[in-house]
């Protein structure tokens, strides 16, 4: 017999049951041969036998296809989209959620690729996936974007399995729990920060007070913090008032400095003419004291504006060859007088190792100097006053660091003083009954002035017994050749004649101020120097165009035209006559940014205010000597030209 598939009764109980129906129905028929009717019964319960089997058939047919109609259901309604792929990569099935999903009707899927509704981002973590489960037998996972019809994005989870030849992928969509977790992040971070904010306050709470009040207050978090940022608004609006005023002041005290410094020359200038007279010794001595405290005036004023310098950032150091040696003989020279007055003994030390030629600041330098040098003598009454200065090379640096002491055998300092010792307009003695003068500045800008150079200051000091003030900064050896800057004056052996002729020089002063131009109108002259005077820039623009002069003192503030815009209409005429005359700039304004503007306007030096009478003629002689070899012939095509 056939192989019979396994229903809900084995073969044993169907031929039993067969059986029992064909023995109810053989009851009935009358005896006969005995075999026919066997092979009757035995047929007939072959065929009540199929019969059943038949019934049993049809019932498993209708049970799986009942169950296939669930199945499909479920398949088709499954919250995960399924997609069938065939061996060549081609959708081949796909149920309706994943249409759906990605917006396309489901026949209209079959046949393309899943790959084109994966977004650019998310293609090669997916190719990656399809490569490993093409490669063989196994199951893989990713997530990945599907791009869709809709304007919001759509995450999901592939599932991949091998069946076959075919592939099948579960597409589930996780976009809200990606959603959730981005959200969860951020609440994350928002309850981290709260946290810290939190410990913050609680913090500072506890070191206040007890953990229980800390604990009461935890509720008034919220409200300190808010307390504790307008507290910090207020705070920072009132530094920057501070700032603006620190800054109104600075400005101030720069202006202040300006405008004294141009009576200052007058002062100055006309001492330094009544003193190169022939007078009697009382007046002399009186003129000379004027001088000298004229001289203090000047360095009080200095004081004030480097500090004004200091305060706005504005103060710069210079790098130029000079002599440690003569820079040391020069702000020691300044005491002569007064410790010859006191009866002090002065001696320097210059180690046989300290080069003599450096690079630095030297106006610098020697101002420190002059500060710790004038401190020492001015608070000792007996003894002496001892500079020190040592070097040490720095290796395969071409540097050395230089350290500098000044010790005295004076007062000292109280132990009380030292720490505020270097704060601006801090002294030792400031009662009303002090003995000692002084602004207080010296120490607070000598230790900027060393901050700036790289350089430390420091201090010994026993009250009643002396004091010992120490600063080190590092400086490079100069060369030979560097030991005279291009444009330094030279000494003048016939400051007012050319080595070819023997006519004066003639040199056009521009310069509003009355007073200064007396004073330089009588030293030009006196070293034979032939000068012609313009109150004016516009004047001095005219003056210019008419006469022949071999240079020009260019005051920068002048009514009508200013010196800048003076100096740029002369060279503008220049330029289109072929030479150039020289300009010596004469301001008030004495910072470096001052200086550069001066050159930038074309000028060839620059004079700070008040006027120094020698260094004056030293430039005046520098500035004629370097244009000796070309100044005739220009003068000459000058003359040509304005004819």
């Amino acid at each position: 017999m056939a192989e019979k598939k396994p229903g809900k009764f084995d073969d044993a109980q169907l031929r039993r049951l067969a059986e029992k129906r064909l023995d109810k129905s053989m009851e009935t028929l009358p005896a006969t041969a005995v075999e026919a009717e066997r092979l009757l019964q035995e047929l007939e319960i072959h065929r009540i036998e199929l019969e059943m089997q038949n019934a049993e058939l049809c019932k498993a047919r209708d049970d799986v296809e009942t169950a296939l109609e669930k199945y499909t259901e479920l398949y088709d309604f499954a919250p995960v989209g399924y997609v069938t792929l065939d061996g060549k990569g081609n959708i081949c099935g796909v149920n309706i959620t994943c249409s759906r999903l990605l917006g396309v009707n489901r026949f209209g899927l079959i046949g393309q690729r899943l790959e084109a509704f994966v977004a650019e981002g998310s293609r090669a973590v997916f190719s990656a996936l399809l490569a490993r489960v093409f490669a063989g037998p196994g199951q893989a996972s990713c997530e990945i974007e599907l791009t869709t019809g809709a304007k919001t994005r759509l995450f999901v989870q592939v599932e991949a399995v091998t069946s076959g030849e075919q592939w099948h992928i579960a597409l589930i969509d996780i976009t809200q729990r990606r959603e959730a977790e981005a959200a969860l992040r951020i609440e994350q971070e928002g309850a981290k920060t709260l946290r810290r904010e939190k410990a913050a306050a609680l913090e500072a709470l506890e070191k206040e007070k007890s953990a229980a009040e800390a604990l009461e207050k935890e509720q008034e978090a919220a409200e300190a913090l808010r307390v504790e940022q307008e507290a910090n608004v207020a705070l920072r609006l009132a530094k920057e008032a501070a700032e603006a005023t620190a800054r109104t002041k600075s400005q101030f005290l720069a202006n202040m400095s300006h405008e004294l410094r141009t009576p200052m020359t007058g002062i100055l200038g006309m001492l330094q003419l009544a003193l190169e007279e022939e007078i009697p010794a009382v007046p002399r001595r009186y003129l000379e004291t004027t001088l000298s405290s004229a001289g203090s005036l000047l360095r009080i004023l200095n004081d004030v504006l480097d500090m004004s310098k200091l305060d706005a950032g504005k103060l710069t150091i210079e790098q130029q060859p000079f002599s440690l040696r003569s820079c040391i003989g020069e702000a020691a020279d300044l005491f002569t007088p007064e410790l010859l007055r006191k009866r002090l003994f002065f001696a320097s030390s210059v180690g046989d190792e300290v080069p003599d030629l450096v690079l630095g600041d030297q106006l610098r330098l020697r101002q420190i100097l002059i500060n710790l040098i004038g401190n020492a003598v001015k608070f000792t009454e007996k003894g002496k006053v001892f500079l020190r200065l040592s070097a040490q090379r720095c290796a395969g640096t071409g540097q050395h660091d230089f350290t500098f002491s000044v010790t005295d055998t004076g007062i000292g300092i109280p132990d009380s003083m030292k720490g505020v010792l270097f704060q601006a307009f801090s002294q030792v003695d400031s009662s009303h009954s002090r003995s000692f003068g002084g602004t207080g500045l010296g120490l607070a800008i000598s230790r900027e002035i060393l901050a700036l150079m790289g350089g430390t200051i420091s201090f010994e000091s026993e009250e009643g017994a002396g004091s010992t003030f120490s600063f080190t900064i590092t400086l490079a050896q100069a060369g030979e050749r560097d030991a005279m800057p291009q444009g330094e004056p030279r000494p003048a052996q016939t400051p007012c004649l050319t080595p070819s002729e023997e006519r004066p020089r003639h040199l056009l002063l521009a310069e509003d101020d009355a007073t200064i131009s007396q004073i330089l109108g009588v030293l030009l002259r006196r070293e034979n120097y032939q000068v012609d005077f313009a109150e004016n820039g516009l004047r001095a623009m005219e003056m210019w165009q008419r006469g022949q002069y071999d240079l020009v003192l260019m005051d920068v503030q002048m009514p009508l035209l200013n010196g800048f815009e003076a100096t740029r209409a002369i060279r503008e005429q220049e330029g289109k006559l072929g030479f150039h005359t020289p300009i010596i700039a004469m301001t008030a304004h004495a910072q470096q940014e001052d200086e550069q503007r001066c050159l930038d306007a074309g000028m060839d030096a620059y004079i700070s205010k008040p006027i120094d009478l020698e260094r004056t003629l030293r430039v005046i002689e520098s500035m004629l000597r370097q244009s000796s070899g070309s100044a005739q012939d220009a003068a000459g095509k000058a003359g040509k030209a304005r004819l």
